[in-house]
């Protein structure tokens, strides 16, 4: 990649260790968005290395952000990036980096990793739901509901069937493309997270992730492995309710108003996520909590069988692994649910959900848990995972 290969157009978004921007590739005129992360921090480092390796073990889907390769930038030159290529000097440095937890030489310190991947540029999940819930009719919000519900577990049942486990899905993280504005199409995105598992290391063992959108068992994981598809299954659940039924939350940090589902102690009127208050009772209902956010009297919901959808939704939301659907079954369960359509009134105007004030997030203590830098096994692949089939070049 030569320097004039990419050229950079507009920013479009900023993360903790990078920013992201619309470019132009000069031969082919193709537009794309660049990830260009800075070489500062291992954790930086980490996540970078972590997407790059799964998505660059993955074929082409419609549902899944598409990978186009990743860079090191270094004094003005440019070398490809292939994962668990040992004979790139540049890919050993960042790797020892992160074996290390400090950055090696002042080479990697000034280096850029440049991620490239098909551009949305029509914003994230959460974002595209606050601007339609208001702007198009009840029938037109619920058959997006489903669309979107649909699409998100058929890139899941596809990440899963290519050993990637997301550990990381939230409306946020999934990106919106609208060449139909009326059939929105949509992108898991953001594998920072995410991990690729192999027959020598089939579980995790990390505490992290977004909590609103954490199963249970990830809020105990650093100390107790999980099965990270089943974790995946349950935030996918917690995905769909929320957007299903308009569910909001206001983050305690950023301010900013968010789709996700939360439990309310009605005795102590504290705000607590699901996934947390499950770990510590085992006795939750989640079949009245799934209809807790219904509104009868608001016409949003689920374009199809509204009782079906709800009964996937609580086995996926179960507080034991081995009670929910596989990926898969759910995929399967909500394309059932979405064939029978609601008989509903297209005219009149969507209000928010909940007239109540929005509900602000705790300053929860496993924040601190998601920033501890993950078990090097759930980030880069140790020698004899290269016997394995899924990691062969």
């Amino acid at each position: 990649m030569s320097d004039q290969e990419f050229v950079l157009l507009d920013e479009i978004g900023q993360g903790a260790f990078g920013k992201v921007y619309k470019s132009r590739k000069s031969s082919s005129k193709e537009i794309l968005a660049a990830k260009i992360v800075t070489c500062s921090a291992p954790e930086g480092i980490d996540l970078a290395l972590a997407e790059m390796w799964a998505l660059s073990k993955l074929p082409h889907h419609p549902n899944v952000l598409r990978f186009h390769g990743a860079y090191l930038e270094a004094d003005g030159e440019f070398t490809y990036l292939k994962h668990g290529d040992k004979t790139n000097s540049a890919y050993r440095r960042l790797i020892e980096s992160c074996l290390k937890g400090e950055m090696m030489c002042s080479v990697t310190r000034d280096s850029r990793l440049w991620f490239m991947t098909e551009l949305c540029s029509d914003g994230d999940l959460n974002r595209y739901i606050l601007k339609i819930q208001e702007s198009k009719t009840a029938a037109e919000n619920s058959l997006i509901n489903a669309q979107i519900c649909i699409q998100m577990l058929d890139g899941l049942k596809f990440l899963h069937h290519n050993t990637v486990v997301h550990r990381d899905l939230k409306p946020e993280n999934i990106l919106v493309d609208l060449a139909d504005e009326l059939r929105p199409k949509i992108k898991i995105a953001d594998f920072g997270l995410s991990t690729v598992i192999t027959e020598e290391n089939s579980r995790c063992s990390s505490a992290c992730g977004s909590d609103y959108f954490m199963a249970p068992e990830v809020w105990n994981g650093p100390q107790k492995e999980y099965q990270g598809d089943l974790a995946d299954v349950w935030s996918a659940g917690a995905c769909c309710l929320a957007l299903t039924d308009r569910v909001y939350f206001r983050d305690s940090k950023s301010k900013k108003k968010l789709l996700g589902i939360y439990y309310k102690d009605e005795e102590k009127g504290k705000v607590k996520s699901l996934g947390e208050t499950q770990l510590g009772r085992a006795n939750v209902d989640v079949e009245e909590f799934v209809e807790r956010f219904k509104k009868p009297t608001k016409p949003i919901g689920w374009y199809g069988k509204d009782d079906k959808f709800r009964k996937i939704v609580v086995k996926a939301l179960s507080r034991e692994p081995k009670d929910r659907p596989t990926s898969k079954e759910f995929h399967h369960q909500l394309v059932l649910a979405g064939k029978a359509k609601i008989n509903r009134s297209k005219s009149g105007n969507i209000r928010e959900n909940s007239p109540k004030p929005v509900p602000e997030s705790p300053p929860l203590k496993i924040r601190r848990f998601a920033r501890v830098r993950r078990p090097l096994r759930d980030v880069i692949p140790v020698e004899k995972h290269n016997r394995s089939p899924l990691l062969s070049h």
